[in-house]
């Protein structure tokens, strides 16, 4: 099942939310999920609730929530310090830690790091990463 978050509204069984427009364009063109399709959505701060695609559509993507499940979430608080790496690879890093439950990412400078920290290109990674 696909999961996407929709962070700001209290998630009640019944309601329909609208997904985010980057989640839109995933779920219709990437996914290719169409109307009936089942979905979770969280709210990110616990709440998941099942729910099936009502209307789908490349301006907008609707999911009316049924029930509430249980979240996935381990109870542990995994923190990652991950050395920079070279390339796109990092996004890759970053993603794969985030789906086996890591919590907190803390990128490092090490001594043997290719790619060097520049104060004035990171605050485009950093927001990407955290997007991610």
């Amino acid at each position: 099942m696909h999961y996407f978050f929709r962070e700001g509204i209290e998630l009640v069984p019944g309601l329909e939310v609208e997904l985010a427009p980057a989640d839109v364009n995933h779920a219709c063109w990437v996914l290719r999920l169409r109307e009936g399709s089942p979905v979770a959505v969280s709210d990110g701060r616990g709440a998941v609730f099942e729910g099936v695609i009502s209307a789908s559509g490349p301006a907008a993507v609707r999911v009316r929530l049924e029930e509430a499940v249980g979240a996935a979430e381990s109870p542990l608080k995994v923190t990652l310090l991950q050395a920079l790496v070279k390339g796109e690879k990092m996004d890759l890093v970053i993603r794969q830690a985030v789906e086996l439950g890591a919590v907190r990412i803390v990128p490092v400078v090490t001594e043997r790091s290719i790619p060097r920290w520049e104060a004035n290109r990171e605050a485009g990674r950093l927001q990407r990463w955290r997007g991610i």
